[in-house]
């Protein structure tokens, strides 16, 4: 009975103190709020880092679309553009988008343009996973689904 007892004890404690893993929901929302975030805040070589191999052609895109004015009202802001995922739609087992609200935002809309600042704004991100891990895939330049102007 001690026997039993001990290891009943020792399965608890093993369980108790191991990490539980992320919920692939969880994961998804992170990694679109990490890109999210560096994106928005015109931060191309930390976005780089939450993207797919494939969609670094389009930071490279939006990254050479600045200009020396959209740099200083971006540098020159008090607070930084924030992220937070309001929704993760799964649409295959690796596959997933995630809806965004971003908050405080300059918007940089086409070239020639100067750029304005938004309140808010809602993002759809697709996330998928490869070699076991997340990231988000681009296939144009990012574009908010809804938008409220200053």
């Amino acid at each position: 009975m001690k026997k039993v007892a001990i290891l009943v004890s020792v399965v608890l404690l093993a369980t108790a103190c191991s990490e539980t893993p992320k919920a692939p929901d969880a994961l998804v929302s992170d990694k679109a709020l990490a890109f999210a975030e560096a994106y928005l805040n015109y931060d191309y070589q930390e976005a780089l880092r939450h993207v797919t191999p494939e969609s670094e052609k389009w930071l490279r895109y939006a990254a050479s679309n600045l200009t020396e004015e959209d740099i200083d009202a971006v540098n020159g802001q008090e607070e930084a553009a924030t992220v937070e995922a309001d929704d993760v739609t799964w649409t295959s087992d690796s596959t997933a988008v995630v809806a965004i609200t971003a908050s405080n935002l300059m918007v940089k809309d086409s070239i020639g343009k100067a750029a304005y600042w938004h309140e808010e704004a809602e993002y759809r991100l697709t996330v998928v996973k490869r070699d076991g891990r997340y990231y988000v895939r681009m296939a144009c330049p990012l574009r908010s689904e809804r938008q409220s102007r200053d």
